[in-house]
This record gives structure tokens, sequence and C-alpha cells, in this order.
């Protein structure tokens, strides 16, 4: 029975949780529940406090957490993935501000402030909350280990929110050892809809059920998505929390609708996410590379930095030491079809610099993807690959690439889409035909400015694929948004850009790359651009596409693409980085490292060319006439 009275005492905080406390253990004290098992309800005030331990895996918990402004609901069956510092984990990775919000409510708590909550706001809290555990009751298998619902004690209102266990939980998800056995692929050996078609699904169908899966703004993988238009494209932004550094990694989509843009953009973070650190496998082996020779790849053949990086004071890579005991990953090479070690510190791109002997070199998200199997995932990584390595043996040879003459009347959707972009942004697009010797189509794209020193000079960005008018245009959409960002932002970098154009020593991250190729001064840089052949671009129809790339599944494809390796004696490798969180999504996600070809890195000191032999080779292998020698070009490359 509700009192008047009660209405108008106002509670501090120790007495509303005590007297929430009171009257939840008396209301629920001979309650009848549907359930087959024992249970209990406790009140707690964060769920680290929760111990695993001291929670027989026998019983059914009610958990209901009592902070400042709300209460948190969730039902947790101990000894199954999803527990509370599952909760907390992601409730705090969802949140920028996590810290200090923690900090607030701590305050809030320690000094017993007043709050405006009387005993009538504990009993309509507390019939709240035994309803809401009726309705759990009623569907436990959608409810427990995996849903936190939200009481708001303003006005009461309910939120559900979800969560995926935390797969690097200590207390309820032991993290299986990284075993030779499991890095044997397993493919799916699905059917491809088309000859030319290299996904099994289009983001728009995947849109759905990746939403449900990663996107919480409470307790989710990702907790904010947003919207814009840029150069011509519409843009989508998937925001995420990294676990390892507190900074917001963002996943980005670019295409002409927002559903395939927010598809994309949600693949783009989930594919980061799996690639930071490991996240599915507990890594075991640790010994030198003299130790492991037989089952280990030499990670030099994958490109190290000059000596002088290793040298210098200011670096944290130490130069790779074969007689060192480093952390190694298994992985599978396609090419030997074995599993191989590489080294930890390749195959994820953030792992920690503090432990002798560390990481040797800088890694990046070089040749991670995201695909429905795992076939679709290395096909997709090793175009990734391609592009990379492409538009990187044109900048440090300085290749002078055939110019494709984007007509009218044989190319329209391309040929709209730039001169969109192009009406937008007063640039004049180039696009080059950088297809190496892997013989896989592969564009760079590049804008010129045309306003003088008013806007950046130059933007790049390209894209590889077997139709080349796909990778023209993927190419297209990658850039756009660059074009627009840039001259947004141009005046507030513009002294910079031209102090890095005195110096390129100062280049020293991803955005350096295209601010310092902003400054009207590096166009002579790249002029060797110009004096390529002009070609056409090659029809979109399945007679373009080279028949070993139109088989039937992915499988055929991949390996296809494998034998082309093969052929140039270069090794491709995947080390699966699928987690959980992947599984849940129905994703896979791989990290592809091909020796001898070139890798992406950022920073003027980072380039990886050391200990690569192709980059002398392949200029005259396609009859390119290169400008530079290998090794003379030591100014940073101009990729976004």
């Amino acid at each position: 029975m509700m009192h008047v009275d009660d209405a108008i005492e106002n509670y501090k905080w120790s007495e509303w949780r005590d007297a929430l406390s009171t009257r939840l253990a008396n209301d629920l004290e001979g309650i009848q529940l549907d359930l087959s098992l024992s249970w209990r309800c406790e009140i707690v005030s964060e769920w680290s406090n929760v111990s695993e331990g001291s929670h027989p895996d026998t019983e059914l918990y009610f958990l209901v957490r009592a902070i400042p402004g709300e209460l948190q609901i969730m039902a947790w069956r101990p000894g199954h993935p999803g527990c509370p510092a599952c909760i907390a984990s992601r409730q705090t990775l969802a949140d920028p501000n996590a810290d200090r919000w923690r900090d607030l409510e701590s305050r809030w708590m320690t000094e017993d402030t007043t709050t405006l909550l009387s005993s009538t706001h504990a009993e309509l809290a507390c019939s709240v909350t035994i309803g809401l555990i009726r309705i759990i009751c009623a569907d436990l298998g959608r409810y427990c280990n995996g849903v936190v619902l939200r009481v708001a004690t303003d006005d009461f209102a309910v939120s559900q929110n979800s969560f995926l266990p935390d797969p690097l939980c200590p207390n309820c998800s032991p993290v299986p050892d990284d075993t030779k056995e499991a890095a044997v692929p397993d493919f799916s050996g699905l059917e491809k809809t088309t000859p030319t078609t290299y996904r099994h699904d289009t983001p728009k169908l995947l849109l759905k059920r990746i939403k449900r899966a990663y996107v919480d703004s409470h307790c989710g993988i990702i907790h904010a998505m947003e919207r814009d238009r840029q150069g011509g494209m519409v843009i989508a932004l998937a925001k995420m929390k990294l676990r390892r550094h507190n900074w917001v990694e963002p996943g980005f989509g670019r295409s002409d609708s927002y559903e395939v843009s927010e598809a994309t953009a949600i693949l783009e973070a989930i594919e980061r996410y799996g690639g930071v650190q490991p996240g599915g496998k507990r890594t075991v082996v640790v010994g030198s590379l003299e130790e492991l020779a037989s089952v280990a790849i030499d990670p030099r053949h994958f490109g190290v930095h000059p000596d002088e990086t290793y040298e210098s004071e200011e670096n944290y890579f130490h130069k790779f030491d074969p007689s060192a005991r480093y952390r190694w990953v298994w992985g599978y090479s396609l090419t030997q079809d074995r599993a191989v070690l590489v080294p930890e510190s390749i195959a994820y791109y953030y792992i920690s610099h503090d432990e002798y002997p560390g990481p040797f070199v800088y890694e990046v998200s070089n040749g991670c993807a995201v695909g429905t199997s795992l076939e679709e995932s290395i096909f997709h990584a090793l175009l990734e690959v391609i592009e990379r390595d492409a538009f990187l043996m044109t900048w440090y040879r300085h290749l002078e690439l055939p110019r494709i003459r984007i007509d009218k009347d044989s190319s329209g959707e391309l040929w709209t889409r730039i001169r969109q972009v192009e009406l937008e942004s007063g640039y004049r697009i180039e696009m080059y035909d950088q297809t190496m010797d892997n013989r896989v189509p592969s564009v760079l794209v590049r804008a010129v400015g045309e306003g003088g020193g008013s806007m950046p000079a130059q933007v790049f960005g390209a894209a590889a694929h077997p139709v080349q008018a796909h990778a023209a245009m993927s190419a297209l959409a990658e850039l756009g948004p660059f074009v627009r960002h840039l001259k947004e932002t141009y005046v507030s970098f513009q002294d910079r850009s031209e102090a890095m154009v005195d110096d390129p020593s100062l280049v020293a991250s991803m955005e350096d790359h295209s601010k310092l190729f902003a400054s009207p001064r590096t166009l002579p840089w790249v002029d060797f651009l110009g004096r390529g052949d002009v070609v056409e671009l090659a029809a979109e129809t399945e007679d373009n596409v080279p028949i070993d790339l139109k088989g039937s599944t992915l499988v055929d494809d991949l390996r296809a693409l494998v034998a082309r390796f093969s052929a140039l004696q270069q090794d491709v490798v995947y080390v699966d980085q699928t987690t959980p969180e992947h599984r849940a999504g129905g994703l896979r996600c791989v990290k592809v490292l091909v020796t001898d070809s070139l890798t992406m890195t950022f920073g003027a000191a980072f380039r990886r060319i050391d200990g690569l032999t192709r980059i002398d080779r392949v200029p005259d292998a396609l009859g390119l006439v290169a400008g530079a020698k290998a090794g003379e070009e030591l100014r940073p490359h101009p990729f976004p």
C-alpha cells in the first residue's frame, strides 16, 4: 500500500538503496516464479562486486544494480558466458565518458547525497522490478546472460539493451589455446550467385543481423552510428571504443545508400575489433625463429624497416633477432597447404610495446577483412594486400602507369560519379591502371585541385577487384569523402603541410600523409603519373574477368589467386582473427600476409621495403618505365 506521507520524504542515497533492498526482499519472499531451478535476487552497486565463485551454477540470480538515476536488472546463470563482469566491460567500452560518469557516481554515493527519491519511488521501483522479473522468467532463453533491463527512477520508463559475452572475461569465458589443429581452414564451399560475384551476401542483406548483434548505445560493441553526405557519396560512421586503448575507432561506409553505407561501416569496425589483439584464442607459443624454423615463417620476408629506423632512439621497434624469443600465433599457408607460425605482433596490430623484445615492425590493418565465410574473408583481405602493394610499388619506383580514359558512353555510371565529385569538389579526377604482376586489376585514383593554393593540391585513393570497373568505383568511393574533409580543414593544417614538405621526417601519422601531399609543392613529386600511355577502362562484362577468377565457389577463386602468387614465389598466409563476437553476427575475420609484398605503414621512418626483392623486378616484368630505383624514394607515400 502506498502512503501519501512517504512521498515527501527524500532519501539520502544509502537510505534509498536500503529501502529498495528491504522492500524488494519482503515482496519477493514467498513469490512463485515459473522456474525449474532455485533463484535469488540481489541488489548490487557495481557489477564487478559480484563474485562468480560465491554463486553456485545450480541457481539463477536476478541482479539489480542500483545507481544514481536508474536500476539495471539482469538474469544471470553462473557458469555460462555473459556474466556481470561482461556487462561491466561492455558498458565501459560503449561509453566514451565512462570514467567520468563512474567518478561522478562514486562521489554521489560516497557523499551520501540527498536524492529526490522517496519511499513511494522505492515501492514503485520494487513493483516494476518484480514485473520485469516475471517477464524474464516467461522467456528465460531470451533474457538470461545477455540482456540488461534498465528502469529510470524518475519516471520508471523501461529500456532493454543486449550485450555479447566478453570472450576475454576471466570469470566466464576461458579462451581456448591457439593450436596448430585449429588453424586448418574450414571453408564453407558456398556456391557463388554469379561467376563475378565475390560476396555471399550484400551489405544491405546483412544490415539487420549485424545491427542487432553489434549496435547498442548502452552496451554494444558499436555504441553510435552517424550519417553524412560527402563527395557525392552517402557516408556512415560506426563508433567503437577499443578494449586496449581508451580511444574510439570508427568504421566507415561509403556508397549511394544509407543502408549499404551503415552495413559497410559496421563491418569495417568489427574487422578492426578482430585485428587489434587476439580475442578468440590465447597465444601460447613462445620461442625464437631458430627454435621454430621448421614451422615458422621468417617475418623479415614481409618487409622490415631500414637500419636507421631501428638505430634511432625515438623508435620503439626492435630489429628482429632470430635468436630472441617472441610470441607466435598459428596461421595457415595456402601456398604450402600447412599450418605455420607467424609473430603475434604482425598478426595483430595493437600488441603491447612494453615487453621485450617487443614488436619489430610497424603494423596496421593492412590485409584484414571480414566476410560471411572464411574464404570470403581471405579473398577480400588478399585484394587489399594487392591494392596496397600496387600503390606502394608505384610510389617507391615512380612507375609511369597507364592512365585510364573514362568514356561517357562505355562507362556511364562511373563517368557520372566522377563528374559529380568533380562538380561538387572543384577537383579533376584522374585514374590509373596500377595492376601489378599478380594480374588482379587495381586502380589508383588522384584528385588534382583546380583552385591553386586555396585548396589541397591533390588527394589519392586506390582499390583492387577482379572487375576493373568495380575497382575504379571503389577507389572513387574512398577518395570522395577524403577530398571534402581535407578541403574543409585545409586552413587548419596548411602551415604543417608546408613544414612537412621542408622536413618529411615530421610525417608521423596516417593523416600526415594526406596533409603532406595537400601542399602544391608536392605536385612535381608525382609528375611521373602523367607520362604513361592512355588506355580504355575494361568493360564491366564477365568476358573481361580471367577464367580462373570465375569459379563456381569463392574457394575456387581463392585457390586461383594463391596459384598466381605461388608462381611469383610468394607465400600467402592467413591468420584467423575470428572472435566469438564475430560468430555472433555470422562473420569471420582474418589477416592475410604475403611474402615479398609491400605493406602499408604510416610515418616517415616506418617504410617496410628492406628484405624484399620483388620491388626490384616488377617494373621490368611488366614493361613499365620506373623513374626511381628501389630504395631511392625515401619520402613518405601519398596514401590517405
